[in-house]
Formats: structure tokens, C-alpha cells, sequence
């Protein structure tokens, strides 16, 4: 154990940040982290780049203070701020618990985030926006149907062809949460009915 432990601090911090988040790794086995999840990680991580060529055991809390100031240089949003820190500060708290790292990187604090209050658009302000052209098919779709049945981006990106069923004059939507969530019956989140156009619609842009 000792041996890991030391091989693992002589590794480069980039190269460590690759490793912690791939589908095979412990972290992620253990915490049965979502695929979506481990993406919007492994994205996050080429902001760690500068890292590159500095060893695991030399990562000091002032390293991960200029990344900040970095990402606030390129104007990023503080929740996108959040995100890319905590894609580092995360493998880097598993590193310190296991002996791996001196930083108590969890213990660095995390910009904070306002969340903006958004006005729900109108149904006069929707049927505008459905009746003008949309060169792309598929955003006009997506935009549609979240529309229709109340669905947010992750529940119409996981949209596949078997979850639209059409029965006689009825249409409805199997929605799910995830992608990979299982197709079994009574295993999705909920259905939806939708007019039955709408349903032809999307079968035939699918």
C-alpha cells in the first residue's frame, strides 16, 4: 500500500485528474457516479492542463488559487468556475485522504454562485418562435417537445424512438431521467401525453 501510495504522489497532476475519472477507476465505481457526470468532469479537466507537468506531492493551495484567478480572466460563469475547480479539488480530496497529496484541497473555498431568476415564456411567445423557420430539424424538435411535456435538456436528450407511443388517436411519451436508465416497464420516470402530430413528428425527424 505504501508503494501505490508513493507512486501515485510522483505522478503528474494531469495525468492523475485523467485517471480518477475514467468509468473503470475506484471513485467512480464506488460512488456509481452517472455517465453524464463523468463527462462534464473529464471536459472540465483540460482546464487543469497548466498542471501538466507538476507532480501530485508539489500541488499546493496556491496553485489551485491562480487556476481561479485564471478562469475568472476568461470571464467563465461562477457556476462554470465551480465546476471545472471541482473537477480537480475532488480527485485532489481523495488524493489527501488516502495519503497521497499534504493539500486539504476541500477545505478551499469555492466561489458563490447567485442563481439567476428566469420569467417562464408565454404560449403566445412559444407559438411565435414554433412558427418561424428553424434551419436546424432537430433543435426545433427538442425545443418542442421540452415545450409540450415539460422536459429539461437531460430528459430529451435520453428521448429514444421506443419511449413515443402512438395508440389509436393518443399519443404519449415514456420519459426518462438518464439515458441509461433501464427500458423495463414501470421504470420510467413518467409518461406524458402528447398531441398525437406531435408524436408523428417526432418519430419522423428521429
Amino acid at each position: 500500500e505504501f508503494s501505490e501510495i508513493k507512486l501515485l504522489s510522483n505522478e503528474f497532476m494531469l495525468d492523475y485528474l485523467k485517471s480518477f475519472w475514467k468509468k473503470d477507476s475506484p471513485y467512480v465505481l464506488s460512488h456509481k457516479c452517472a455517465d453524464s457526470y463523468i463527462r462534464i468532469n473529464r471536459n472540465s479537466v483540460r482546464y487543469w492542463s497548466c498542471f501538466r507537468k507538476k507532480y501530485m506531492r508539489d500541488i499546493t493551495q496556491g496553485d489551485v488559487q491562480l487556476l481561479h484567478e485564471h478562469l475568472e480572466d476568461l470571464n467563465l460563469s461562477p457556476s462554470r468556475i465551480n465546476s471545472i475547480l471541482k473537477a480537480g479539488l475532488i480527485p485532489l480530496r481523495y488524493a489527501y485522504e488516502n495519503g497521497i497529496t499534504l493539500l486539504k484541497a476541500f477545505e478551499y473555498s469555492l466561489p458563490k454562485v447567485t442563481q439567476k431568476s428566469y420569467k417562464p415564456i408565454t404560449n403566445e411567445i412559444a407559438y411565435k418562435a414554433f412558427c418561424k423557420d428553424w434551419s436546424n430539424s432537430e433543435s426545433f424538435m427538442a425545443n418542442l417537445i421540452a415545450f409540450y411535456c415539460n422536459m429539461n435538456m437531460r430528459e430529451v436528450k435520453a428521448l429514444r424512438n421506443c419511449d413515443v407511443l402512438i395508440k389509436n388517436d393518443d399519443a404519449y411519451i415514456c420519459v426518462r431521467h438518464e439515458y441509461c436508465q433501464s427500458l423495463v416497464e414501470g421504470k420510467h420516470q413518467r409518461v406524458v401525453k402528447i398531441p398525437k402530430n406531435v408524436a408523428e413528428c417526432l418519430l419522423r425527424y428521429s
